[in-house]
């Protein structure tokens, strides 16, 4: 028997089977455990026909495009034609809704789209004990704006067994909330509600089948206040994450991440201007056997385009020896330096050529205390917690 039922089709002549729809969802309504709507009247049926008893999960998408064809389905839906009227489903409603923003729509249409809102958190209160997946879009409130924010938090906090909640609705501020969410473990919302974090540590998310288009919903475009950034994503090497959301945190002051790709880095440079520390994510003590798979040079962006960074903390990533030595840098306050030099000469000239690098960076970096240069040959086993022989010279520390 069915568990899914989905339509996203933008062909108006889907609306003429409207009967077909309603006679569908009676029939195996209740088979249904995960309900997709992309247009206003599948709300209406889905909570008319009283036909869903079971839904585990109820997403709805952006179906505003669609209020244009309205009027092929009104004999299905009946709507209500008087301006004046704004119908209650629910006492539950009382208070609740502003008229909507968008003035081209009739009195009888702006009715009617409140009518749908409302029928849509009728069906989230009925399955208050079943739901486990929430989706709001912002198409709600475009439909009919919620003036109570006590009315959404007591309709979201009531889902006793939701686990997963996407909000792209700009307002829900989940924040006011999250404490009564007891088993939530996935949540996607909009920066928008989080203007004032400064520091975000994510462990353990894959962001792989998250479209670019709904990463910008769900920035909402606006520009972070966020300082430090720390995360590990899964997946992340064949989808990069961070160019989808680098572009919003203009203030970004620390990055840790498990590795860094050369796009990332030009993307830091490019939008986050005010960069100062880049840290790898287990904070550099050891070499990891697998650091070799990590881009050449990667850094190197890094050190030609932030003027204000002080702290590069990725002894797994590597540097070609050329690319330290004959090439301009604008970092010239950088106090840890902790990279992989590679291709330095191993025959007779190998004490000069790393004299020569370490007359470089002094050149380059006067305030450099922290130097760890590592070379391909130093070999630490990640098994055994070995950490790297210090030592210091004058007030510069050098791990050998």
């Amino acid at each position: 028997m069915p568990k899914f039922l989905a339509n996203n089709s933008d062909n108006a002549a889907e609306f003429s089977s409207e009967h077909f729809l309603v006679q569908t969802i009676r029939k195996y309504g209740h088979f249904i455990r995960y309900l997709m709507i992309h247009h206003l009247v599948r709300i209406d049926t889905a909570l008319l026909s009283k036909a869903c008893p079971n839904l585990l999960s109820f997403e709805i998408f952006d179906f505003v495009p669609y209020t244009a064809i309205w009027k092929r389905v009104e004999t299905v839906v009946s709507f209500v034609t008087n301006a004046e009227e704004s119908p209650l489903l629910s006492p539950l409603f009382e208070g609740v809704f502003v008229p909507s923003s968008l003035e081209i729509w009739s009195g009888a249409q702006g009715c009617q789209d409140r009518l749908t809102v409302q029928r849509f958190w009728l069906l989230v209160q009925q399955h208050a004990f079943t739901l486990q997946k929430l989706r709001l879009d912002r198409s709600l409130n475009v439909l009919a704006r919620i003036a109570s924010v006590d009315f959404l938090r007591e309709m979201v906090t009531s889902l006793e067994r939701l686990t997963n909640f996407e909000n792209q609705s700009d307002i829900v501020n989940v924040g006011n909330f999250l404490d009564r969410l007891s088993h939530l473990q996935n949540l996607v919302t909009l920066i928008f509600h989080l203007a004032g974090l400064e520091s975000l540590q994510v462990i353990g998310l894959s962001w792989d089948s998250i479209t670019v288009k709904e990463i910008n919903t769900i920035m909402d475009g606006t520009r972070s206040n966020l300082r430090t950034l720390e995360y590990l994503f899964s997946g992340f090497q064949y989808m990069p994450t961070e160019k989808r959301i680098l572009p919003w945190l203009s203030n970004l002051r620390k990055l840790v991440s498990l590795q860094i790709f050369a796009e990332t880095a030009s993307n830091l440079v490019k939008f986050c201007p005010l960069l100062e520390e880049y840290h790898e994510w287990n904070h550099g003590e050891m070499i990891h056997p697998e650091s070799h798979n990590h881009h050449l040079n990667a850094l190197a962006p890094l050190l030609r385009g932030c003027p204000h960074l002080r702290v590069i903390n990725e002894i797994q990533q590597r540097m070609d020896v050329n690319e330290l030595l004959n090439h301009p840098w604008v970092v010239t306050d950088l106090k840890v330096f902790r990279v992989q030099i590679i291709k330095v000469p191993r025959c007779a000239t190998e004490q000069q050529e790393q004299t020569q690098i370490l007359e470089k960076l002094d050149s380059l970096l006067p305030r450099l205390r922290v130097l760890d240069l590592n070379y391909e040959y130093r070999q630490v086993n990640l098994a055994d917690d070995h950490y790297p022989r210090m030592e210091t010279v004058g007030r510069k520390k050098y791990i050998m």
